[in-house]
Formats: structure tokens, sequence, C-alpha cells
């Protein structure tokens, strides 16, 4: 989770990056900006290692920045609230952490720490006119930081690289405790120098 140290030098940095959404300020309660930050989540819940949706801060002009007031701080820090919210935008949900904190100048501001997706993908499951589309696979453009619903091919690539290595490790683990392990490295390391051994006799 970013502290408020480096979250200073990103809003120095005057834009976002690949791994952080600026968004707000804004009410958890207002439908039309709930879905986009329902749309950076999903964005980001597809992409590798997640990423950070942070509510207050202006992506147009980030160190104008005036951050929430103490309801909106209240309502984007209650977990079940947020939880709820983006359920109805994401399938499967959304895993994802909050934090307070802080803008160079004191104002506060809410950060959603999203995790990236646990076994496959997450799809829009509602439209929200102008905003989300149901079915849409919406990911961070690898060339520009920005959460599309039309993946290029090498984003693409990646998500599925992603979603592969999450199927291996998942069949590994199953076999694993179902007694099939994978040999050891030194039972693999045995065979070959017994067969090093047999030369021509083999």
């Amino acid at each position: 989770m970013i502290n408020s140290e480096d979250l200073a030098d990103v809003i120095l940095l005057g834009h976002e990056l690949d791994s952080i959404e600026f968004k707000g300020p804004g009410d958890l309660s207002d439908k039309a900006f709930l879905a986009k930050v329902a749309r950076a989540c999903l964005g980001m819940s597809n992409r590798r290692d997640g990423g950070m949706v942070i509510i207050g801060v202006e992506d147009k002009n980030p160190s104008a920045s005036v951050g929430l007031n103490e309801s909106q701080i209240g309502d984007w820090l209650d977990f079940d609230n947020v939880a709820d919210a983006l359920h109805r935008y994401a399938d499967p949900a959304i895993r994802f952490e909050l934090a307070q904190r802080n803008l160079p100048g004191g104002a506060a501001v809410v950060v959603i720490e999203v995790i990236e997706f646990e076994e496959i993908p997450i799809l829009c499951r509602r439209d929200y006119t102008g905003t989300l589309v149901t079915g849409a696979l919406y990911v961070r453009n690898r060339h520009k930081p920005q959460t599309t619903p039309f993946p290029t091919h090498e984003d693409m690539r990646r998500l599925l690289d992603l979603a592969t290595e999450k199927g291996v490790r998942r069949f590994l683990e199953q076999a694993e405790r179902a007694g099939f392990a994978p040999p050891s490295a030194s039972t693999t390391t045995d065979l070959g120098l017994y067969a090093e051994q047999l030369g021509g006799f083999a």
C-alpha cells in the first residue's frame, strides 16, 4: 500500500501511472462516479500485481486536488459498502484493501489497492451508460495510463500469460494434494547421473 510520502511523489509527476489511477473527489452514492471507479478497479484487477485507484485526486491537475470531505472519507473507508458497490459491476468479485492517505497540503484521500484476479480475469457484469458495458474485459493500456475495454494484442497476451500461470500453479497444487507431486530436483539429477554412467549400455 502506498504511503503519503510516495503519494506526494506521484502527485509531483502530474499524471497517472500504469499502476495508479486518479478519481475524484466524489461520493460513493453517486452512481455515475461509482461507475468510473468500478471501471478503474476492473482494469487494475486484470493487471499483473494489481494497482491502486486513489479517490480524491484530480486526474487532470493532481497538484490542485482538494481531497475528500469527512463524509466522503467515511463512506469510502466502509469496506462492506464499497465491496457491495463494486460487486454490482464485477464478476468474479474484485479483491481490494482500503486506506486513508494525505496529500502534501494535508487533504485526505482514500486509496483502493486492487489485487490482481485470483483465478480468471474479471469481467464487467452490468452496463452503465457511457462508462461500462456488460461482458467487457477492462485492462490497463500498456502504452498509456488509462483503463480501456479494448485490449491490444500485447495487453491480451499479458493477460493470457497471467491467467495461464495461475492455471498451471493451481493444477500443480491440486496434483500435489492428490499425491502426484512432480519429481524433485535431486531425483532428476540422480536419474541423469545414472544415465550418464550407463553410457553405451543404455
